[in-house]
């Protein structure tokens, strides 16, 4: 419930106090917010849309002081304070304040705090309720006036920075975070065991997975084909993080967390060809290379908010052949380690060039790791697929292992059973010398690819959750090796 925007001073029908209106941004007097219930009404019901996951909104800038709807709640149940000494109906001057990113956080026992101004100090309303933890267990009050009026400070926080999430706290306990726990996978070959079925159905375990493995790996999020131009823009989730990249104005492929430091909305919904990144929730504008540029009517000079502090937060990205990769951590050894030598097994097949001709997406109901357990195993496609059989014969099927996170196979010679590897319909890449073997790789944790002479076939796993996992296929051709008349579905 809201009114018309109100004046300085206090309100005679409710006698609370009124907050000055922004000259830009009015405030309203919300008049159901008289209580600290109503307050978190309206926080849950206004931000949790919004914001989504608390990883979504870390690191966000503050409420802002002067433009805030949550500034304006707290006024009308009663929590803010006015100037002592100020006489009811006049107007206090907060031009020192107006607009400054911060939250107002009140220090009634002597802690340092900046004052706004040095000779100013604050008294909370005569009619100011407080709420007590008693009433409200949510309430701390270590942080809340003093029910006295003595004076109250007013600080400045610094940017915010995001405490460790609560979900870390709980994996690091967990038990899947045990050596014990792998310890019988760890036994020699004869007394190994597989992973238990908890590892595929628990969804305590994929939350571990996604702190300690997608998190920390390089992750594959999709062909560099989708990439080429400036402003091209993929989105994804990677380890439950909505993350987006970008291809600048110079030339870079760059990847940011995919939320706005503001308020912590979500940036970009969807992939696509963008001059410019803008949050459809307050217009603040971030260039290609993740600056901010633009926050419409929060006109403050560099002492109060300096924009380069607020940029998109970073994620760590790089690529090879024809695929993405990111790291979320930032701790996983660079790429071209990572990858060990399967650059060098297949320099020969122009990758980079490759053009993506087909996508398709599936949602699976299985855990991740069993489709790259299917991959890794050749066993079942006499029962599955008995037509691979005639290209990639069972007895020419051969283990090629390296350094590097990735388990590799290779068929040579190939048979010559499909047309997927017939020249007369589509001719091998330029470059390949042995036209007579493919290549398998899957690297961990989250994509496998199908190298033939003439074309690459690439699947990027993307789990949801412990039983859902979202599949992304693509066909790669080099453009001189496909006739102009080839039917791509053939």
């Amino acid at each position: 419930e809201t009114t018309a925007p109100p004046q300085a001073g206090r309100n005679e029908e409710d006698g609370q106090v009124c907050h000055p209106p922004h000259r830009k941004s009015p405030h309203r007097v919300l008049r159901s917010l008289r209580s600290v219930e109503g307050m978190k009404r309206f926080a849950r019901g206004f931000a949790s849309p919004l914001l989504g996951s608390s990883k979504r909104a870390a690191g966000v800038i503050p409420p802002t002081h002067g433009t805030s709807y949550f500034y304006a709640a707290r006024q009308a149940s009663g929590l803010l304070a006015r100037p002592s000494g100020l006489a009811s109906g006049a107007q206090p001057d907060y031009s020192a304040a107006k607009g400054m990113p911060s939250t107002l956080l009140w220090q009634t026992n002597g802690s340092s705090g900046v004052r706004i101004e040095p000779d100013m100090t604050f008294e909370l309303p005569e009619a100011a309720p407080v709420p007590s933890s008693r009433s409200d267990p949510s309430v701390s009050p270590s942080h809340l006036p003093s029910a006295s009026r003595g004076p109250v400070e007013v600080a400045i926080e610094e940017p915010y920075t995001p405490p460790e999430p609560a979900t870390s706290a709980l994996v690091n306990n967990s038990l899947y975070t045990k050596d014990a726990f792998y310890a019988p996978l760890r036994r020699p070959i004869e007394e190994a065991t597989s992973l238990p079925p908890v590892a595929y159905n628990s969804e305590e375990f994929f939350a571990v997975e996604q702190e300690q493995v997608w998190r920390n790996s390089w992750v594959c999020v999709g062909p560099l084909d989708k990439l080429r131009k400036q402003g091209d823009t993929i989105t994804t989730e990677v380890g439950g993080e909505p993350i987006f990249l970008t291809r600048t104005k110079g030339g870079e492929i760059k990847a940011f967390k995919n939320v706005c430091r503001h308020r912590g909305c979500q940036l970009v919904m969807k992939d696509g060809r963008y001059p410019l990144f803008s949050c459809q929730y307050h217009r603040w504008g971030y260039s290609l290379d993740g600056q901010l540029k633009k926050t419409p009517q929060f006109d403050l000079s560099q002492e109060f908010f300096d924009k380069s502090k607020y940029s998109l937060f970073p994620v760590r990205v790089d690529s090879w052949g024809h695929l993405v990769f990111v790291n979320l951590s930032g701790d996983a050894p660079d790429l071209k380690t990572y990858l060990g030598d399967v650059p060098d097994v297949l320099a020969d097949f122009p990758l980079s060039e490759a053009a993506m001709v087909r996508e398709k997406s599936y949602e699976i109901k299985a855990n991740w790791k069993l489709l790259i357990d299917n991959f890794l195993e050749y066993y079942h496609l006499p029962a599955i697929h008995p037509e691979l059989t005639t290209v990639s014969l069972v007895e020419n099927h051969h283990r090629l292992q390296g350094p590097g996170m990735y388990c590799g196979f290779i068929t040579d010679p190939l048979g010559r059973g499909g047309t997927c590897v017939d020249p007369d319909v589509l001719q091998p890449m330029p470059g390949v010398r042995n036209k007579e073997r493919s290549y398998f790789h899957g690297l961990f944790p989250n994509v496998f690819w199908f190298m033939f002479p003439n074309h690459v076939f690439t699947v990027m796993c993307n789990p949801q959750s412990a039983g859902v996992t979202h599949e992304r296929a693509y066909m790669h051709f080099h453009p001189s090796s496909m006739p102009a008349d080839s039917d791509i579905d053939e």
